[in-house]
């Protein structure tokens, strides 16, 4: 149960990067509106299909593996988000690179985001937050805007909200999985303190069929008085009640009640 737990709570995350990913990928069809604006034309639309089948990629084996921490998943999709910014940039003139193709930039800052999710705050994860805003910075060369800032300062975030939010829904699946293991003992405990109650009760009603029935008509026996018809009849009623409550003692309970 508690893999189980951990295992749904991955795959929403994965699926959540997975729907942002497909999302941002209209993004970069936005540059062909400026078709005669562009100096390469046909590199935007190469960028543009690349990237579909990118996003087709990522979207399926996201959500097969249901888990970020698949390292192809991950980096591969790093590698062509840098590729992507590098070589598809190039379809705009360079005074036009920031304006035009620009839109790159939200189809690449799913990458920290995904980096995020999979792989936390962890020291591997900088090597690929340097590629990405270095990236950039030369993709949009040689012409900066302050804007050029945001754009970097959008990387980080970006990766460091993911790992925020990560951690949030990992600590909540842990916190699930800790309800569930809490309300399993629990269970546990109430089965077995019926259990030790039905003994209490059994040991109860013997007692006060062997009290209440059998001893009289023992005593009266041992006394050595006459045993009349009356007697005998109350004898064997008792006996048959012994062997009722033997047989089934929470029917003889009842009748009992």
């Amino acid at each position: 149960m508690a893999e189980q737990v951990r295992r749904h709570t991955e795959a929403r995350m994965a699926r959540m990067i997975a729907y942002t990913r497909a999302g941002t990928t209209p993004f970069v069809y936005i540059p062909l509106l400026g078709w005669h604006h562009l100096q390469h034309p046909a590199l935007s639309v190469v960028s543009a299909t690349a990237a579909t089948a990118e996003a087709t990629w990522f979207f399926r084996r996201a959500w097969r593996s249901g888990d970020l921490r698949d390292p192809l998943l991950v980096w591969g999709d790093l590698a062509f988000c840098v590729v992507l910014m590098l070589a598809g940039t190039r379809a705009a003139f360079p005074a036009d690179r920031n304006v035009i193709t620009t839109e790159f930039l939200p189809f690449s800052l799913v990458a920290p985001a995904a980096m995020g999710f999979g792989l936390g705050f962890a020291g591997r994860a900088v090597p690929g937050l340097v590629a990405l805003c270095v990236s950039w910075v030369a993709a949009l060369y040689p012409h900066y805007t302050l804007k050029l800032v945001s754009d970097l300062l959008g990387f980080v975030l970006w990766y460091g909200i993911a790992v925020l939010i990560g951690r949030e829904l990992r600590t909540l699946a842990g916190a699930a999985q800790s309800a569930q293991e809490a309300t399993r003992r629990a269970e546990r405990l109430l089965a077995e303190q019926e259990r030790l109650h039905m003994i209490t009760r059994h040991r109860e009603l013997t007692h006060r069929e062997i009290h209440d029935h059998l001893l009289p008509i023992v005593d009266h026996v041992a006394a050595g008085q006459h045993v009349d018809p009356g007697l005998a009849r109350q004898a064997r009623l008792g006996a048959n009640r012994a062997r009722r409550f033997i047989m089934d003692p929470q029917a003889a309970e009842a009748r009992a009640g």
